[in-house]
């Protein structure tokens, strides 16, 4: 395809973050896969990324599909958001030594481009820890260990780009900021939650209001002015829209083009992982995916944009 980064996702169920034993050799084990694959990455000039897509001790509520649509889930679900890291020492503690092992596993391979520390924070209740202060927490220890390698920031929200209203640069050199951008999630994630409507299009009036590109570019305008203001770098780790949405295609389209734009890297989330952001699957809904018989047109707009890459050295 000619994608050159792949976000590596560290993952797993809430059950499964609060037990620590548990925790350390689901974590271990998917370590130890990314590990044996490093030469395959390596091979075909693919950056790996590592994401902690699962803290220690999970989510506070993990009632319903946190994260992705942002407000729209949470409006949803009524989640008290929050991570157990922030609010219990244990876990802070398990934290900052996952990624103290990681660094001092990875730190001697060139084709691990960077630690991305935090996905999507959502922190809506006052905690002994803060969102941004765990990060710089764990971005410290992980400098001690490997001096020069990108660290990835998230702000609050999501990590959408209504985090980067309030959000302030850490003081270390190679971090990175990241933005996901799903907006607006009535289009991207409709059907996904059970009480969400389909049909709803793009370009086109979405909650109330004419959706187009410009009106993206108004969407991720909060990224735009911390990039000027502070001379950031910034780097979508995921976006999407569900792939039965409506002007999908050109949805994609225009937000990537507004990324290289603004000279922004990106991954597309995701590849493989699940058939409602699968741009290999065609079908009416969520519930009727069907591997599709030719590129579709949401997978021939990746395709243009991944020939623009240069591959790695």
């Amino acid at each position: 395809w000619g994608a050159t980064n792949i976000r590596w996702q560290l993952k797993g169920s809430n059950a499964q973050a609060v037990d620590l034993d548990i925790y350390d050799k689901l974590i271990d084990s998917q370590l130890n896969h990314l590990e044996k694959l490093l030469p395959a990455f390596e091979r075909n000039g693919i950056n790996v990324i590592i994401d902690m897509h699962l803290l220690p001790g999970g989510r506070l509520d993990g009632s319903g599909p946190l994260g992705t649509a942002g407000e729209e889930a949470a409006a949803i679900y009524g989640n008290a958001a929050g991570n157990r890291a922030l609010a219990e020492e244990k876990y802070y503690r398990a934290y900052l030594e996952t990624w103290r092992r990681i660094a001092a596993r990875f730190s001697k391979y060139p084709i691990i481009a960077g630690y991305d520390l935090f996905n999507e924070p959502m922190q809506t209740l006052d905690m002994p820890h803060d969102y941004l202060s765990i990060q710089y927490d764990a971005a410290r220890e992980i400098r001690k260990i490997d001096p020069e390698r990108m660290i990835i920031i998230s702000p609050n929200h999501w990590g959408g780009p209504d985090g980067f209203l309030d959000f302030t640069p850490l003081p270390l050199k190679n971090i990175v900021y990241q933005t996901h951008f799903y907006n607006p999630g009535e289009y991207t994630h409709q059907g996904v939650f059970w009480n969400s409507k389909i049909g709803t299009r793009y370009p086109g009036v979405i909650s109330g209001i004419y959706t187009d590109r410009k009106r993206l570019a108004m969407l991720m305008k909060p990224v735009v002015e911390f990039q000027k203001k502070y001379g950031a770098e910034i780097y979508v780790g995921e976006f999407s829209a569900v792939r039965y949405a409506p002007g999908a295609a050109r949805w994609l389209e225009d937000v990537i083009s507004l990324f290289e734009e603004y000279g922004w890297d990106w991954s597309y989330h995701a590849f493989r992982e699940s058939h409602f952001w699968s741009v290999e699957h065609v079908g009416p809904d969520g519930a009727h995916p069907v591997p599709a018989d030719e590129d579709t047109d949401r997978k021939r707009v990746l395709l243009r944009y991944f020939e623009k890459n240069e591959k790695p050295e």
